[in-house]
């Protein structure tokens, strides 16, 4: 998937994964997790559990709860798991989210 963000038009972008195309797909219950009021930048060490931002080549999990604004071009990272929020920044600067 590419969005590059040019068409000034598209504000929003869903996506839905599905875990089974065809067949029974059981799934254990959804645990309701309140999204953060307090976002917090993806460009701060202190905003992932680590202490540190991700770098090239790691996964990458927003946790349920987590808040985090995309306001940089990230490394190439292997696998973004996405089970809070993720925004992007809003800005006239560069910012990308590379990941396999």
């Amino acid at each position: 998937m590419v969005i590059n963000g040019n068409n000034l038009a598209v504000k929003n972008l869903r996506l839905q994964g599905l875990q089974c195309i065809s067949g029974d797909c059981p799934q254990d219950a959804v645990i309701f997790v309140p999204i953060s009021a307090d976002a917090k930048f993806w460009s701060e060490d202190a905003s992932w559990p680590s202490g540190m931002q991700p770098k090239a080549g790691e996964d990458v999990q927003i946790l349920p709860g987590m808040n985090i604004v995309l306001d940089i071009v990230t490394p190439i990272l292997n696998l973004v798991t996405v089970n809070g929020r993720l925004s992007f920044y809003d800005a006239s600067i560069p910012i990308e989210l590379n990941a396999k």
